[in-house]
């Protein structure tokens, strides 16, 4: 089009596109998204750009700039019923860029997923909650499974999570991989502090999992071995949990594999009466010395303390600490961390800058 000074995208391919470029996969990802995904050819280039066109333009606008060694690209929410054209730029800063191949596919007009509780309501809390009896509404909407084989179709069987039969004792969620979460609207009937126990089965010792209820977060829990996939045991630990519909979210962290059975709260009464506000259990400073002091109130009874990064990486873990720890403030990274403590009084944090 020589009046408009441009060609047509062959001309971009002949020109720009070789066996070292990379090659991209495009495809309608969760509803809402257009995943882009490609293989890097080559290490020594400097970024990568993702373009796009929209319909049967020729135009292409870039839409993202990316690390070098990056192989996914997410495309959230573009208008729907288009088509769209991407490709992916190897790019370089003293040398030609590598271009892919324009891959197109077409974006569908989509519904917003719906949640609905699998037995038709709200967990009632205190009480169980059963693993395989997740939230209906959809892959990573309301479970992440990390791939679309249900092996086994026992007990959902539309749906990608692998769950076992209990041999006439239920079922459970098995093949967990670390990432994979799933999803449950509950009912906390009463504020306070609650023990939550997961019952779970392994071979293995090792496997982490984490539970969240809204933005509360518990402790990440090792699991040890049970020396069976069936015969489980009750993994321990403390949320402080306030009244009303939450959603809860069981995430495995990291392997071993592990089986999840169920999850059972039960309301501690002896921390009731303790307020979620007025509880300090401890006060944190550093000292002139470069020293780290944590030191707890009298009386107050604390069951772990952590001290973690602002990224939610684990620094420190003390288990039953006396009334002071003190540590050396120059083996902690410098910045803002964040100090939390778990006892009868639920849940504490504080945050402190570290000066180096």
């Amino acid at each position: 089009e020589r009046q408009q000074k441009r060609w047509n995208g062959l001309k971009n391919i002949l020109i720009y596109t070789n066996a070292k470029s990379p090659v991209p996969i495009v495809s309608v990802f969760q509803d809402s998204i257009i995943r882009v995904r490609w293989t890097n050819n080559v290490i020594d280039h400097d970024s990568i750009l993702i373009e796009r066109r929209v319909g049967t333009s020729q135009v292409y606008t870039t839409i993202a700039r990316l690390k070098n060694d990056t192989t996914l690209f997410y495309d959230m929410k573009p208008p729907m019923n288009n088509y769209y054209t991407y490709r992916v730029i190897a790019r370089y800063k003293d040398s030609l860029d590598l271009y892919s191949q324009p891959v197109q596919t077409f974006f569908p007009t989509w519904s917003k997923p719906v949640r609905t509780p699998f037995l038709g309501a709200p967990v009632a809390i205190p009480g169980l909650v059963e693993a395989e009896n997740f939230d209906k509404g959809g892959e990573g909407f309301t479970y992440h499974d990390a791939d679309a084989n249900n092996i086994t179709g026992v007990y959902r069987p539309e749906e990608p999570v692998e769950i076992y039969d209990r041999l006439g004792d239920g079922y459970h969620v098995g093949n967990a991989l670390p990432g994979e979460w799933y999803e449950y609207l509950i009912d906390v009937k009463t504020d306070g502090l609650y023990n939550v126990s997961t019952y779970i089965a392994s071979n293995y010792n090792g496997g982490k999992f984490q539970i969240k209820i809204d933005s509360t977060l518990s402790e990440i829990v090792t699991v040890t071995s049970t020396l069976s996939n069936l015969k489980t045991k009750a993994f321990i630990t403390k949320m402080n949990l306030k009244s009303g519909i939450r959603t809860l979210r069981f995430t495995v962290v990291s392997d071993p594999l592990f089986n999840i059975d169920k999850i059972a709260f039960d309301l501690n009464t002896e921390a009731t009466s303790v307020s979620f506000n007025k509880v300090k259990p401890f006060k944190v400073f550093q000292t002139n010395s470069d020293e780290l002091s944590i030191q707890f109130e009298p009386g107050i009874k604390t069951d772990r303390l952590d001290i973690f990064n602002t990224s939610g990486c684990l620094l420190k873990s003390f288990y039953a600490p006396a009334n002071q720890i003190k540590l050396n403030a120059l083996e902690l990274p410098g910045g803002l961390i964040i100090i939390r403590s778990l006892g009868f009084y639920g849940q504490a944090t504080e945050k402190i800058l570290i000066n180096q």
